[in-house]
C-alpha cells in the first residue's frame, strides 16, 4: 500500500512539474515577445518617418537587432515547447502542397532580398500526409530559411514527390540549394542543438544553431525521417520522408 501511494505521489509531482513548466513557457513567451514586438513596430515606424540619414540608420540597426533577438527567442521557446509537448501533437490528414504554398510568399521575400531564386516543383499534386500544420511550418521555414541564409547565388528549389519505400507510400519533400555546402564530417552534428558548420568566435554566420534541430524534431513527430547530401561549394539537398495518409 505504501509503495502504491509513493507511485501516486510521484505521478502527481511529475504532473505538477509539467504544469509549472507549461505556465513558465507561456509566461516567457508573453514577457519576451511582447516588448520585442513593440520595439520592432516603433523602430519600423521611425525608420520611415525620420528624414535625417544618420538617426535613420541607427533606428534601422535597432530594428535589425530586434528581429535577430526575436528569432532567437522564438527558436529557444520552440525547442522548449517541442520537448515539453512531445506526446501532445495531434496528427491528421493534411495536403502538404497547400501547407507549403501558405509559407512560400514569405520565404520568397527573403530570397528576393538576396536576389536568389525560390521555386516549388510539384511532381505530384495534392499529396496528403498524416501530419500537423505547425510541424510542417517548422520544417519548411527552417530548411528553406537555412538554404536562403547560406546561399549567395543561384537559389533554392522545394520539390514535392511521392514514392514507395519498403512497400510503404511516402511523400518525398526535398529542399535543394546552391549554397556553401556542408562538409561530410559535419552532416550529423548540425542536427544537434546549438551546433553549426561555423562555430565559436570566428563563425561566419549569425544564428542559434537550432533551426535544423527543430526541423528534425518536427519530422520525427510526424513519423518521418530526414537525410542530407551536401558538398562544400556545390550546395545541399535535404530530403524529408513523410508517411502518406491513407485516410
Amino acid at each position: 500500500m505504501e509503495y502504491e501511494l509513493s507511485i501516486i505521489k510521484a505521478k502527481e509531482n511529475a504532473e505538477e512539474l509539467n504544469r509549472t513548466k507549461t505556465n513558465f513557457l507561456n509566461n516567457m513567451s508573453h514577457e519576451l515577445r511582447t516588448p520585442l514586438v513593440g520595439i520592432l513596430g516603433y523602430s519600423e515606424l521611425l525608420s520611415t518617418e525620420l528624414l535625417n540619414e544618420e538617426p535613420k540608420e541607427m533606428v534601422k540597426s535597432v530594428n535589425e537587432s530586434g528581429k535577430r533577438m526575436l528569432q532567437t527567442v522564438n527558436f529557444i521557446l520552440e525547442i522548449a515547447s517541442n520537448t515539453q509537448n512531445a506526446n501532445k501533437i495531434e496528427l491528421k490528414p493534411i495536403v502538404l502542397n497547400e501547407e507549403i504554398n501558405k509559407h512560400f510568399k514569405i520565404l520568397k521575400v527573403q530570397a528576393d532580398k538576396k536576389r536568389l531564386l525560390l521555386t516549388v516543383d510539384e511532381k505530384i499534386k495534392n499529396v496528403q500526409v498524416l501530419g500537423n500544420e505547425i510541424l510542417v511550418q517548422q520544417i519548411i521555414n527552417n530548411l528553406v530559411g537555412n538554404a536562403i541564409k547560406y546561399t549567395h547565388s543561384g537559389g533554392t528549389t522545394i520539390e514535392i514527390d511521392q514514392q514507395e519505400v519498403k512497400n510503404k507510400k511516402m511523400c518525398i519533400l526535398k529542399v535543394r540549394d546552391t549554397g556553401i555546402g556542408i562538409p561530410e564530417e559535419m552532416h550529423k552534428i548540425i542536427f544537434e542543438e546549438f551546433r553549426q558548420v561555423s562555430e565559436g568566435m570566428s563563425r561566419r554566420f549569425e544564428g542559434t544553431g537550432l533551426g535544423l534541430t527543430i526541423a528534425k524534431q518536427a519530422v520525427k513527430k510526424m513519423n518521418g525521417k530526414i537525410e542530407l547530401k551536401s558538398e562544400p561549394g556545390i550546395g545541399s539537398n535535404f530530403t524529408v520522408y513523410l508517411p502518406v495518409s491513407e485516410l
